[in-house]
């Protein structure tokens, strides 16, 4: 696995090569990306989302004005995406919904899914990414890693690598905590926001000591259903009569209806 320090080398040698790598990916994603590979534009944000997260990792070795001006361009970079990944992942929540719903015999419901899939492709597919845009990130991309690239960490140890992954674990405790005392979808983003930092710190460390096989699976399935939440929430939020599409309004009740409560049942889940 490239995403992930290997022992007996120099962490710093270490911590470049892997956001070169990673941020190559990211543009390999970009350059691939067209209306009959939209999967691309979701490897590409999964790719600059390690990127931020190796950047959180390393911040306290790096200098500060040069950490803020990375982070500031893969920030951008990641929000330049967001759109047309927002689409793609809703269509693939639909997806799920639709077979579990014809696989409990209700077919109407699982139609009703399906159409309002096909309803965000279709979308999806009329507006892809502008290439303008596609440029724009990939010379984001492209300055983060010349300014990576062009610095040397000699005093990068295990120890504050180690530091950092528990202090980004502090900070999942933190975000929990504050969506249980109110439970607002905005809390729930950021517990989420803060988890896939971690599970990535796990990943990186991975053949450290402090990380353990049942703490990377925990962590992953937590923001598996953190991920899972956010999406249903952002499809209950296009679900208003204006945008209800092909669906009738009986339907669109029904679906909205299904919706609230998978929505419950994950964060039952997340609160188990």
């Amino acid at each position: 696995m490239n995403y992930r320090f290997q022992k007996g080398k120099e962490p710093g040698t270490e911590a470049v090569r892997i956001f070169r790598d990673t941020c190559r990916n990211a543009v390999t994603a970009l350059q691939r990306y067209s209306a009959t590979e939209p999967e691309e534009l979701h490897t590409a944000r999964k790719e600059i989302k390690k990127l931020r997260s190796l950047l959180r990792l390393l911040r306290s070795n790096l200098p500060h004005a040069l950490a803020e001006s990375v982070e500031r361009d893969l920030r951008n970079a990641n929000r330049g995406l967001s759109g047309q990944r927002d689409l793609e992942a809703l269509a693939g929540v639909c997806q799920q919904l639709s077979e579990q719903y014809h696989s409990a015999g209700n077919q109407s419901l699982g139609n009703a899914f399906q159409r309002l899939r096909t309803g965000l492709i279709r979308q999806s597919r009329l507006y892809p990414l502008d290439p303008v845009r596609i440029q724009q990130v990939t010379a984001l991309l492209e300055e983060a890693e010349r300014v990576i690239r062009g610095i040397e960490l000699p005093d990068l140890r295990w120890n504050s690598l180690r530091r950092a992954c528990r202090r980004q674990g502090r900070r999942v405790k933190h975000a929990r905590s504050a969506h249980r005392r109110d439970g607002s979808g905005q809390n729930l983003h950021a517990w989420r926001k803060q988890c896939k930092h971690y599970l990535h710190h796990l990943r990186l460390l991975s053949r450290s000591e402090i990380v353990t096989n049942s703490s990377l699976q925990r962590t992953a399935d937590t923001e598996r259903l953190l991920g899972h939440a956010r999406d249903l929430s952002l499809l209950l939020d296009r679900l208003s009569p204006k945008e209800r599409g092909s669906l009738t309004c009986g339907e669109h009740d029904s679906v909205k209806t299904a919706l609230q409560s998978e929505l419950k049942r994950v964060r039952q889940s997340l609160e188990g």
